[in-house]
């Protein structure tokens, strides 16, 4: 989730978008990066159980 924070206010940053003086958009980069992580993370634990599940057969 950090990392994604951090990737969105770099390229706000790179592209001259003064987003970092609107609480509102630290809101919503916040917000966005908190759910592609819950994303990443459900999909990372189950590939971990799948593997975990196969080879216990």
């Amino acid at each position: 989730m950090y990392a994604m924070y951090v990737f969105f206010v770099d390229t706000a940053i790179l592209f001259n978008l003064n987003l970092g003086a609107a609480f509102l958009w630290q809101i919503l980069l916040l917000a966005v990066a908190f759910l592609i992580g819950i994303s990443v993370a459900g999909k990372v634990a189950e590939r971990v159980l799948k593997k975990f599940s196969q080879t216990g057969e």
